[in-house]
C-alpha cells in the first residue's frame, strides 16, 4: 500500500487525490499510424528541454528505437501506439471538447523493467524531450544512469510486519540522508484520462498497457495489495498510485511496484523524491534507520493535523492509522501537533519573505525551519537547505556566504549520488554564477568609485575657477 507525503523542505508538496472514475463517452480504441518524421503535430512546452531541441517535437507515434539526442530525435516506443478520444468531463475546462489520449509503451526501460505511459500526445512529447527515457545522463552529466529498481546496496528486505502484512525492513544501518530504494514506474496515467474515459475502454487500455510490460513487471503489479474492492484494475490503481506533476505540470498517477510495498506512518523515518528527469523515485532516510527497523513514509502531508491526516487516510486509503504517533500520549501528540503547525507557517513565511525581498527574515525562517524539522525527526536533505540559504545570500549580495553554502550544497549533492544529477549540475552552475556576480559587483563598485572621484575632481576644479 502506498500514498502521498511531503518531501524535502515541504516547499514542493505532491498533490494528493483519490483515483477518480467518473466517465464520459469515449470512442473505440484504435491504432494510430506512425507520423512522418519532421512534421509538427504538437508543440511541447518543457522547461527541461535542452537547447538541441530548438525544432518542433518529433512525431509522437514513431516506434523506432533511436535515441532522442540524435538529429532528428525519434520516440523510443517499442509497441504501436494506441489511442482513444473522450469527451471532457463535466466541471473541468475540458468539458465539451474531444480529447485524445494515447498509450505509449517502452518495454526496454530500466533494464527490462518497462513503462506504459497513458496520456495526451503533448505530454508524451515532453517526457521524451526531457530525456526521461534515456540512460545517458542529462546534458553531459558525470556518470551513466544505472536503473536497477529495488534496494540500494542491500539496504532492505521484504518481510511480514505485525498487523500490516508485508513491509520493507532494513537489513543494515541506513544513514540519515542516504538513498535506500530506487524505483521506476510500471505505469504513468493522466488523471484527466481517468476522469474522461468510460470505464470499459479505460480498463481495456490500461490492461493493454500492463500486458506490454515485461512479464516480471506484470507479476509485480498484479501482486500488489488492494483495498478498494471492485474491478482489479481500479483496485490496484486506487490503492497503490501516487500523484505526480508531469509534463507541463499535468497531474498524473504513477504506479511504482517496489515503492508500493512501503507502509505508512505519521512519524516516518523516510520519504520519497521524484525526478522529472528520470521518472524515478528514491527513498531517502529522514534519520538513521537501524537493522530490523521497518522503513516507513507518510501517505499524508506532514504538516496536516492528526484529525486531517486520519480523515485523509480513511477517505483515500481506507484504513484507520494506528502508528506510534497516533497512539502517543496526549503530551507527545500535542508537542508534535505544535511543531507541524509551526512547520506549515514557516514554509509559508519563507516563500513570502523570499518573494518580497525580505532576506533577513527569510534567513531566520530557514534556520528556524531546520531546527523545527530536526526536533520533529523529519529533517530534509542538508543539500536542499544549503541551496536555499546560498540563494538567499546571493540575493543579499553576500557573495562569500553564498559561495560557502553553495560549496556545502555541491559537496552534499556529490555524496547523495542520485541517479538524477540535475541538482549536482545546478550546484556547479550556481558557484560559477556567484563568481560572475561577484566580479560584476566589484566592477560596478569600482565604476561607482571612479564616478565619485571624477565628480569630486570636477567640484574642486570649479571651486578653483571661481
Amino acid at each position: 500500500m502506498f500514498g502521498h507525503q511531503t518531501s524535502a523542505t515541504g516547499l514542493l508538496l505532491l498533490l494528493a487525490s483519490p483515483l477518480l472514475v467518473q466517465a464520459a463517452p469515449a470512442t473505440q480504441v484504435r491504432v494510430i499510424e506512425p507520423s512522418v518524421p519532421g512534421t509538427c503535430l504538437v508543440q511541447a512546452i518543457n522547461p527541461f528541454t535542452r537547447t538541441v531541441y530548438n525544432h518542433c517535437p518529433p512525431p509522437q507515434t514513431d516506434i523506432k528505437r533511436i535515441r532522442p539526442y540524435r538529429n532528428p530525435p525519434r520516440y523510443p516506443w517499442t509497441h504501436p501506439v494506441r489511442c482513444l478520444k473522450a469527451k471532457g468531463s463535466e466541471g473541468t475546462p475540458r468539458k465539451g471538447y474531444d480529447i485524445r489520449y494515447c498509450l505509449y509503451a517502452d518495454s526496454m526501460l530500466g533494464g527490462l523493467h518497462g513503462l506504459s505511459l497513458l496520456t495526451a500526445p503533448e505530454i508524451a512529447a515532453d517526457v521524451v524531450s526531457a530525456d526521461a527515457l534515456e540512460d545517458r545522463p542529462y546534458y553531459g552529466g558525470s556518470r551513466q544512469r544505472e536503473f536497477v529498481p529495488g534496494p540500494v546496496n542491500g539496504a532492505y528486505t521484504i518481510k511480514p510486519t505485525p498487523g500490516k502484512g508485508l513491509g520493507v525492513v532494513a537489513k543494515r544501518k541506513i544513514a540519515q540522508g542516504e538513498i535506500a530504494m530506487l524505483d521506476l514506474p510500471a505505469m504513468l496515467l493522466s488523471k484527466a484520462f481517468l476522469e474522461d474515459a468510460e470505464p470499459l475502454p479505460r480498463r481495456r487500455l490500461i490492461r493493454r498497457g500492463l500486458s506490454q510490460l515485461p512479464e516480471a513487471t506484470q507479476k509485480r503489479v498484479y501482486a500488489l495489495a488492494t483495498s478498494t474492492g471492485g474491478d482489479v484494475i481500479d483496485a490496484i490503481l486506487g490503492t497503490n498510485t501516487i500523484s505526480l506533476a508531469l509534463g507541463m505540470n499535468q497531474l498524473h498517477l504513477g504506479l511504482y511496484p517496489e515503492l508500493s510495498r512501503i507502509n505508512h506512518a505519521c512519524n516516518p523515518n523516510a520519504y520519497y523524491r521524484f525526478s522529472h528527469r528520470t521518472l524515478s523515485v528514491e527513498i531517502v532516510a529522514y534519520r538513521d534507520i537501524q537493522p530490523g527497523e521497518e522503513i516507513t513514509i507518510s501517505y499524508a502531508q506532514l504538516t496536516q493535523s492528526r484529525t486531517e491526516r486520519r480523515l485523509f487516510l480513511q477517505n483515500n486509503w481506507h484504513f484507520n492509522c494506528t502508528c506510534s504517533l497516533c497512539r502517543a500520549d496526549p503530551d507527545a501528540m500535542t508537542l508534535s501537533e505544535d511543531r507541524r503547525r509551526d512547520m506549515r507557517k514557516l514554509q509559508s513565511t519563507l516563500v513570502q519573505a523570499s518573494r518580497n525581498g525580505e532576506y533577513d527574515l527569510a534567513l531566520l525562517t530557514a534556520e528556524t525551519l531546520q531546527e523545527t524539522t530536526e526536533a520533529e525527526g523529519v529533517t530534509p536533505l542538508h543539500a536542499e537547505m544549503y541551496d536555499i540559504v546560498a540563494s538567499i545570500h546571493l540575493d543579499m549580495r553576500n557573495f562569500n556566504q553564498a559561495d560557502k553554502f553553495g560549496r556545502l550544497a555541491l559537496e552534499a549533492w556529490e555524496r547523495f549520488d542520485s541517479v538524477d544529477d540535475t541538482q549536482l549540475v545546478a550546484a556547479r552552475w550556481f558557484l560559477s554564477f556567484v563568481e560572475q556576480a561577484r566580479k560584476a559587483n566589484q566592477a560596478e563598485r569600482l565604476q561607482r568609485e571612479r564616478d565619485e572621484a571624477d565628480e569630486a575632481a570636477m567640484e574642486d576644479s570649479l571651486e578653483d575657477f571661481f
